[in-house]
């Protein structure tokens, strides 16, 4: 992370058009990159509805995904295939994991997991979309999507998911397969819906009433481990920082806190390159900054974000 947000350093991406594409449009979600690179998978919200759509980069032209019984309105995260928190036996592995002891040894190394992972990555082939249906009834529902190319979808299935998942909204963190999940309780979980397992972290003690809980997944590739960030702002404007790491399976507190910054842009984070990212500003007048906290150091360090080119 040390390599960017620095000067000159950002580069312009790909360009929207603000044109009858998004026109009436509340709000769209980038997703994912086609296999092809020209593509951009995209979660548009139109009139109370939810639509997957294409964006085509270079024509500006955008196709809708064809979805049959999709729910109405719902929040999306792309999985890639892994066998991340694979212990014990597993209904989706048992007609492997049967076969010898032997297979069964294999399956559950760490070096066929990582394996297993970097051949869904580096191939692009192993995917899910993963649906969370929004809306004003619970339980809710989760559908995955499996798709082998960016041309073919396959039909939604229902998910089996986390007992606490009945009652929360899902968070979109993904990262290697694995989906950050929390309640509006405060459980919190780590969730492969692949292999349907899921590692639920030791409840935090309650502490002074709040006004603001930041939470945020990422990977830490120095020590290989993926961690779990809580960031909690109280009445008097103080923070209490701590951090979960599904390495060790326990939290910890954070000596670097949450710099004084009077006004947070966004609650949610979005991990990049090891780190956590927020949008925070000193105040509401004040320029918006990007926040970012290493993951393996443990620091916090914030730049500026793209300056808006002439037109």
């Amino acid at each position: 992370m040390e390599e960017y947000g620095e000067g000159s350093s950002w580069t312009r991406v790909y360009k929207i058009e603000y044109d009858g594409v998004f026109e009436n449009v509340k709000c769209f979600n980038p997703l994912m990159f086609s296999k092809n690179g020209k593509k951009i998978l995209m979660e548009k919200c139109y009139w109370g509805r939810t639509f997957l759509i294409w964006f085509d980069t270079e024509i500006k032209k955008h196709r809708k995904v064809k979805i049959r019984k999709l729910p109405y309105v719902f929040q999306t995260a792309i999985c890639t295939g892994s066998l991340l928190l694979l212990d014990g036996d597993n209904k989706f592995l048992s007609c492997y994991l049967c076969v010898s002891k032997q297979w069964y040894a294999l399956i559950h190394s760490h070096a066929f997991i990582i394996l297993h992972l970097h051949h869904s990555i580096e191939s692009n082939t192993n995917r899910t979309l993963i649906l969370h249906q929004q809306h004003a009834t619970v339980p809710f529902d989760y559908f995955s999507v499996h798709f082998p190319n960016d041309d073919q979808f396959g039909k939604p299935m229902k998910n089996h998911h986390p007992p606490l998942l009945r009652c929360v909204n899902m968070s979109t963190q993904q990262i290697h397969g694995l989906v950050f999940v929390h309640s509006n309780t405060g459980e919190l979980a780590i969730w492969n819906p692949l292999i349907r397992r899921y590692r639920k972290l030791p409840t935090l003690e309650k502490t002074c009433p709040s006004i603001m809980i930041a939470l945020g997944f990422g990977y830490d590739t120095r020590n290989d481990d993926y961690k779990v960030k809580r960031v909690v702002q109280f009445l008097n404007k103080e923070f209490d920082v701590k951090m979960y790491s599904l390495k060790s399976k326990s939290w910890k507190n954070i000596k670097e806190q949450w710099p004084k910054k009077g006004w947070t842009r966004s609650s949610k984070s979005v991990s990049v390159n090891g780190a956590l990212h927020w949008l925070v500003a000193e105040n509401k007048q004040s320029p918006v900054m990007i926040l970012a906290f290493n993951l393996a150091n443990e620091k916090f360090r914030d730049f500026a974000t793209p300056r808006q080119p002439p037109t």
